[in-house]
């Protein structure tokens, strides 16, 4: 882009009936939280205004959308095309009726730069991805079975680089699998074998048990190649403290201790470098999150809900890919900006999020975060630490500047809501009876008297908005009316005087998926359910639970 962009303009109308309140490109940059419990018409609501100005504006904002439904992605070609994006769509899915692409992410130069190093971001965003795998499982995390893995990863990574020159995932699996488990293995089997005629029967299993990991190991082969590459007397040193870490400490962990922390790993990586998503992630890039910067919508149609542990991958893999190119580029006044869209935002949200919407204001990126209520946050955080939890989910609602709340039934929601928004003193009338009273007002420390008729006034300090109206509010259907309030942070809205707004989004004319579309199909292999398109009947699947394949039925 050639034209700076004006960043106080209007984006959208927060009042779409009215057209007097505009969300202007900067509040938008500011993040947006939308909030509402099923069939709130969040998402065909505010959601659809939102997604439709983003789409629409002259500045063509670039965008990366995941999916958590079969009929996201028919919603939002919809979307694209009313909004004549349909030559800036790219549709990143395994389906073998669509244009083939791959990312591999751990090539991706936003990935392994910045200040800490190749090895050092790789290593964090590996951890982030298997993390993603373990969300709200109860028992948290001790700190030795997250150094350990850091280590298996770091030290891995280390040996790979020096003896190939670039690090895969394929490499890393393959050494974490050759690696020695038992100190015999890594024995000298030369000096053994010299004096073969003498040796003891224990020292005849050593001699074959270590000639046998010298000859066929993958992770023999990487040291002994990564020792002859060195150059430098500080990649000597590295390489010598890794492979006296594979060497002499690994192998003589205890097996539980060794097995968990690398089945932590490679139980991550298998559904990566098995199946169709092989090459979606493992082999070349024809197309990155820096494509966005251009203008590009990269759509990944691999919904979480249907894809379950496989979706949650590909979305947290390029979410953390995408906010890392943000943070890497450089911005000027006529930086295209883009937008992060994330539905069921709770079934993909990792800490990242929080630490990238503290500047995704000054990265111009636009930041849409939708869920049911807060508690999906609490519960996907939680692990044993509850109140380190909240503190999380808070402060990344802090760092989203609108808030956009829908009808919703979660207490808590609705009370976080209103505890938002505020208290206030406001004057209540009440009834006396035939002869008055004294009132005492402690607020302005006067004594009042009312006498003559039944009516007083009294000055209560109580919610804006309470929690139950939250549960009230109109949900769209036969009306088309989606009814929301409002919070930005650092606004006074004139139709209320205060920092919150009511608000009506009209919902469009979206045409409505039917049963008929959707196969739900149990795994012969596994038994596990799943659900295909009905397009996709008659075809080869590829079970999202076990990864084996086999025909889905046909329709009748």
């Amino acid at each position: 882009m050639n034209t700076p962009i004006d960043l106080d303009s209007p984006l959208m109308y927060l009042d779409p009936l009215q057209r007097q309140v505009p969300l202007t490109i900067r509040q938008a940059l500011e993040g947006t939280a939308i909030l509402g419990g099923t069939g709130s018409g969040k998402t065909t609501g505010s959601g659809y205004h939102l997604a439709m100005a983003l789409l629409s504006h002259p500045a063509r904002f670039g965008g990366l959308i995941t999916t958590a439904k079969l009929e996201d992605r028919a919603m939002w070609e919809r979307f694209v095309r009313d909004a004549g994006r349909e030559d800036d769509l790219i549709v990143f899915s395994m389906k073998p009726e669509d244009e083939p692409h791959s990312f591999n992410f751990l090539d991706d130069p936003a990935v392994h730069t910045g200040p800490g190093g190749q090895i050092f971001n790789l290593v964090s965003f590996l951890e982030t991805i298997i993390k993603s795998l373990e969300r709200g499982q109860k028992g948290g995390e001790a700190p030795f079975w997250k150094h350990s893995l850091r280590q298996v990863l770091r030290l891995g990574m280390l040996l790979l680089r020096a003896a190939n020159g670039h690090i895969s995932l394929q490499d890393l699996h393959q050494l974490v699998v050759s690696a020695p488990r038992d100190a015999r293995q890594v024995a000298d089997w030369q000096e053994l074998e010299g004096r073969a005629a003498n040796l003891s029967s224990s020292e005849l299993e050593t001699l074959q048990i270590s000639k046998e990991w010298h000859t066929d190991s993958y992770c023999c082969d990487v040291i002994d190649r990564a020792l002859r590459s060195v150059t430098t007397d500080d990649e000597q040193r590295d390489v010598e403290h890794a492979v006296q870490f594979w060497c002499k400490t690994w192998p003589i962990l205890p097996n539980e201790t060794r097995e968990s922390v690398s089945m932590t790993f490679l139980s991550m990586a298998d559904y990566l470098l098995t199946g169709s998503r092989c090459n979606l992630f493992t082999t070349d890039t024809t197309v990155s999150p820096a494509d966005t910067f251009d203008g590009k919508l990269i759509l990944i149609d691999m919904p979480v809900l249907a894809y379950q542990d496989v979706g949650i991958l590909a979305a947290t893999i390029w979410k953390y890919a995408f906010q890392l190119a943000v943070q890497a580029r450089d911005i000027q006044g006529d930086s295209r900006p883009v937008f992060l869209w994330s539905d069921e935002a709770h079934l993909t949200l990792t800490e990242q999020d929080n630490r990238f919407q503290t500047v995704a204001r000054g990265l111009r990126c636009a930041t849409v975060l939708i869920t049911q209520n807060l508690d999906c946050f609490y519960e996907v955080l939680s692990g044993n630490h509850p109140q380190t939890a909240k503190y999380a989910v808070d402060s990344l609602m802090g760092n989203l500047s609108t808030k956009i709340f829908h009808a919703n039934s979660s207490a808590t929601t609705n009370k976080w809501a209103a505890e938002l928004i505020g208290k206030q003193f406001i004057w209540q009338s009440h009834s006396l009876g035939e002869n008055g009273s004294y009132n005492m007002d402690y607020y302005e420390g006067r004594l009042s008297h009312s006498s003559g008729d039944n009516l007083s006034a009294q000055r209560v300090y109580k919610y804006q908005v309470e929690p139950i109206e939250f549960t009230q509010l109109q949900r769209g259907g036969p009306t088309k009316k989606v009814e929301a309030i409002l919070f930005q942070n650092g606004r006074q809205f004139a139709s209320t005087g205060s920092n919150y707004l009511r608000t009506v989004f009209p919902q469009p004319e979206l045409p409505q998926a039917t049963e008929e579309e959707y196969l739900e199909v149990q795994c012969p292999h596994c038994g596990e359910e799943s659900t295909w398109n009905t397009t996709d009947a008659n075809q080869i699947a590829e079970c999202p639970t076990c990864q084996q394949e086999f025909t889905l039925p046909t329709v009748n």
